[in-house]
């Protein structure tokens, strides 16, 4: 096989109360080694407090403005910040702007694992 096209009507989508996750790469999707995709929090609202057992996170901000909590510490990140989270560490984000955060995800395995907190 040469390449694996997926359009945006075939991105998975998955919707929360705080905003929604939309997947571009995974072994799910039969297209990668590695998962990638889009995190949108609202403003005011914050992901679930979690971790990644298997995996680590880059989280890039393409937009908006949040607080990411890791552990015991917050940083605060705005447009064009990226943060790599390691496996096992605690982590969530909270969108304190006006709008809504805009925020690229790449994990370091295709078929990564979430545990909530």
């Amino acid at each position: 096989m040469d390449y694996v096209l997926l359009k945006n009507e075939d991105m998975p989508v998955q919707e929360f109360e705080w905003g929604s996750l939309t997947w571009y790469a995974s072994k799910e999707l039969s297209n990668t080694v590695y998962t990638q995709g889009i995190c949108k929090i609202k403003p005011g609202k914050q992901n679930t407090l979690h971790y990644h057992p298997d995996s680590s996170e880059t989280i890039h901000v393409k937009k908006g403005k949040i607080i990411h909590s890791i552990g015991d510490k917050t940083i605060e990140m705005s447009q064009g910040d990226t943060i790599t989270v390691f496996e096992k560490v605690i982590h969530n984000a909270a969108n304190i702007g006006d709008e809504e955060a805009e925020l690229f995800i790449c994990f370091s395995k295709g078929e990564r694992s979430t545990c909530s907190v």
